[in-house]
């Protein structure tokens, strides 16, 4: 009875069973001349073995024989091809671990992958497939990653296991195959050969430039013994698939569209274009990109100089299928900023000189993710027993028209055997970057600017380890100390650089575990670019403090009459400074200022001539004679009667051919700016300069070097602090010791400085070059020490400014006069 109810179960399963088998078989089942489309893929297609990965189990695989690599083939699976961007690349993570013999684990890593479906599109039809399917047609394989894993310093290893650790939503698993070398014995070979299809050794020799029937026994022992053998796994459940390739296929690849060269634009990223120290006649082609800018709208081109006063704008009409602009600018930076997206060649043309292409090349640097998951280590090396600089960058993740609010870095100090020294938060909220940007970039998704902090690592610290709640993007630097800051004057002004004559000011670090860091995906490229210089609004106003400083002990000075250059706005304190030119017989309207709180000055009238016999000189003021004199002498500053401050009617009447200035007054083009030059009587010259830690400074030198020489000069320009800084973290970093090349300023005859008392000697009009000094250095007396190391020196101006307004109190004694008249 049991027996013929099994016999009966039987029978009934048997229909099911055979449709089941016929539904699997019947892709597979090929009518002569009645094929269809996947028939077709399959007999153009190369077949593999794959093992399916999922989130909950491992999948171990055996490693049969001794080997150094271990090459490995993935494939991301999504459940359908629809709504699949062809251009978006979509990410999973693999976990491995390789295992002895007694099931002892070596190694663990995981390994970050970005995977993208590659899609095709049938001639003469819109359908999209892709090179490679299953035969379940829900599923589609996307590309294959191959990644070889080295071995070679785990030679116990006996298996190696894995599983899908994470995954975008899209992806439903991952098929994954193993392959290791296998060692073909040398008897074996022919053997071997003889008995493989000519299919096969088609498929082995296609690599070869003969085809198979022609190698001889070398290259046939060569492809044997290169041979690789799949790895199989352990166990009864695991899950397998049929993977097909198609060998070939007549579909058009839809490939993203190719990007024109050029520096990208849009409505968040400007762009920036650097231009050689001669300036010329610069041609930008500009070519609208995806979401270009609406037409009509407004193109911004900004130059900056290389003086704060070198500033212009230019808007330019957006036409829609592109735009040209042509202009003349002088050396300097150009940004360029729209509404869209834009991409931007560049070309110069300087007299005389074909045209040039000077799009720059996009620069970038890699930036390592960091997370409370996530921690970043850099190790600090010193020199010695010196503290050494060290400088953190830290970026936010960032989507346009995004409210977000401060976020902390946690920073531990370690000594050199791991115990915390020292720790804190670091408080960031940098602003959107306007000129870095991600690579590869997603739509809507940007980067901020880096918010940096400094330290002064003394020589028990011996690594840094970071931390932080939120994703952030970290970069770490370093700098030799007592590494000498190498600037060209005024060559490295402009951004235009030699890249084997460029000096770095920091020098990137690399994370403790950086393979690991990039397996693991935790690494992103940021594209950066040149920078305008921000100009500083109170110094623009007029609003600072300005001191000149003169060395200690025995010096020579000359004062300088130099030209003015720009004509910007006029600080109170300079006015008796600054000499307007006059013309001679010539009346006109000037407004005289006096000194701050007082409502009379005496004004000075300088002059200069090529002749030194006497003449005579009247000056007159609102029509009647104020001042007569007989002078004699090439040049001479003469102290004209005090006047009361306001609108007034001058005219000067001489009888010798003189060019006349006049201070407390407005200048305008040609004036003359007094000032006191230290001479360079010996090499060195030392200063008394008094810090502020409270607000930013700036120490601004000039150099004069006499009309004629063409010589560099060499500078070392050293401040010698009272103490250490502190280790910080500090928000801004100095270099106090620095070297400045100098080339000699071209200088027309209008623009030459003259030099008082030397009988008509001139200077060029000077290099003008700054030592920033911000708030990590601490309060106190320095000691400047300025060295001739080369050239002919010259006359150097070395004076401070401080940007902002303050509180000045000064007492001052103004005489009781009466007016003053000159009789004839």
């Amino acid at each position: 009875m049991r027996r013929g109810s099994w016999i009966f179960a039987t029978l009934l399963l048997l229909p099911a069973t055979y449709w089941i088998w016929i539904a699997q078989l019947q892709p597979l089942i090929v009518v002569p001349g009645e094929e269809s489309a996947l028939q077709k893929r399959m007999l153009a297609s190369d077949t593999s073995l794959v093992y399916v990965l999922g989130k909950q189990a491992w999948t171990e695989f055996n490693i049969s024989a001794p080997t150094s690599t271990v090459r490995v083939v993935t494939n991301a699976t999504l459940a359908s091809m629809n709504g699949v961007d062809p251009f978006e690349s979509y990410p999973f993570t693999l976990q491995y671990e390789f295992l002895d013999a007694a099931g002892k684990r070596l190694l663990t890593r995981d390994y970050a992958y970005q995977s993208h479906l590659t899609q095709y599109r049938e001639q003469n039809s819109d359908r999209l497939f892709s090179n490679s399917f299953y035969l379940q047609a829900e599923l589609v394989p996307m590309d294959g990653h191959v990644v070889a894993m080295n071995l070679a310093e785990l030679p116990t290893v006996a298996s190696m296991r894995v599983k899908l650790l994470a995954a975008d939503p899209l992806i439903k698993d991952v098929a994954f195959r193993a392959y290791i070398e296998e060692s073909v014995p040398e008897f074996r070979i022919a053997h071997r050969w003889l008995r493989l299809s000519d299919d096969k050794k088609e498929k082995l020799a296609k690599g070869n430039v003969y085809q198979q029937s022609l190698l001889d026994k070398q290259e046939i022992r060569y492809i044997l013994q290169n041979k690789e053998q799949p790895l199989g796994p352990i166990g009864h459940t695991y899950q397998s698939r049929i993977l097909y390739v198609m060998r070939n296929h007549e579909g058009e690849w839809l490939a993203e569209p190719i990007r024109a060269p050029g520096i990208y634009m849009d409505e968040v990223t400007h762009a920036t274009i650097a231009l050689p120290e001669q300036g010329g006649e610069v041609r930008l082609s500009l070519k609208p990109q995806a979401s270009p800018p609406p037409v009509g709208s407004n193109i911004v081109v900004r130059w900056f100089g290389r003086l704060q006063a070198d500033r212009s704008e230019k808007v330019f009409s957006w036409k829609g299928s592109g735009l040209e602009i042509k202009a003349s600018w002088q050396g300097g930076l150009l940004e360029v900023s729209g509404s869209g997206g834009v991409v931007i060649q560049a070309f110069l043309r300087v007299a005389g000189a074909a045209e040039q292409e000077i799009t720059p090349k996009t620069v970038y640097i890699r930036s390592y993710r960091v997370s409370e998951k996530e921690s970043i280590r850099f190790n600090v090396d010193h020199l010695g027993d010196e503290p050494t600089p060290f400088r953190l960058d830290i970026r936010q993740f960032r989507t346009l028209n995004q409210t977000i609010g401060a976020q902390n870095l946690r920073y531990e100090l370690l000594d050199h055997k791991g115990v915390v020294k020292q720790q804190g938060l670091l408080n960031t909220l940098p602003p959107l970057s306007r000129y870095d940007r991600l690579l590869p970039e997603v739509e809507g998704q940007y980067v901020s600017d880096g918010d940096s902090y400094y330290y002064s690592l003394p020589a028990d610290i011996g690594s840094v380890r970071l931390t932080s709640e939120q994703p952030l993007l970290i970069n770490a630097y370093n700098r030799p100390p007592g590494l000498v800051h190498e600037t060209r004057v005024p060559e490295d002004s402009y951004r235009v650089r030699d890249p084997k004559s460029r000096q770095l000011s920091w020098f990137t670090l690399k994370p403790n575990d950086y393979k690991r860091l990039l397996m693991a995906n935790a690494s992103m490229l940021i594209a950066i670019q040149s920078r305008p210089p921000e100009d500083n609004i109170d110094l623009l106003a007029g609003h600072y403090q300005w001191q000149d400083f003169h060395p200690e002990g025995h010096w020579l000075g000359r004062t300088l009459y130099t030209p003015i250059e720009h004509i910007d706005v006029q600080k109170d304190a300079t006015v008796a400074l600054t000499y307007r030119p006059i013309r001679s017989r010539v009346t006109e309207r000037l407004m005289l200022h006096a000194a701050p709180g007082l409502d009379r000055m005496q004004p000075k009238l300088l002059f200069f001539r090529h002749q030194i016999e006497p003449f005579k000189i009247n000056f007159y003021v609102d029509g009647r004679l104020f001042y007569r004199a007989r002078l004699a002498g090439s040049e001479g500053v003469i102290s004209l009667p005090p006047l009361r401050a306001g609108m007034h009617r001058v005219r000067i009447e001489s009888d010798a051919k003189t060019a006349f200035y006049l201070n407390h007054t407005t200048p305008i083009k040609g004036s003359l700016f007094k000032r006191l030059a230290n001479r360079f009587q010996g090499k060195t010259m030392r200063f008394i300069y008094e810090h502020s830690s409270s607000e930013k400074e700036t120490l601004g030198m000039r150099l004069f070097t006499s009309t004629g020489i063409t010589a560099r000069s060499r500078l070392h320009v050293m401040l010698h602090a009272p103490n250490d800084r502190v280790v910080g973290p500090m928000r801004s970093w100095s270099f106090i010791n620095r070297r400045f090349d100098i080339r000699p300023a071209f200088a027309a005859r209008h623009q030459r400085s003259k030099v008082a008392a030397s009988r008509q000697v001139t200077t060029d009009r000077g290099q003008t070059f700054f030592m920033p000094l911000a708030q990590d250095l601490p309060a106190g007396s320095y000691s400047l020490q300025v060295s001739l190391e080369d050239g002919p020196g010259g006359y150097l101006l070395v004076s401070r400014m401080i940007p902002g307004l303050a509180a000045e109190r000064q007492v001052r004694y103004e005489k009781e006069f009466y007016h003053v008249q000159v009789q004839e």
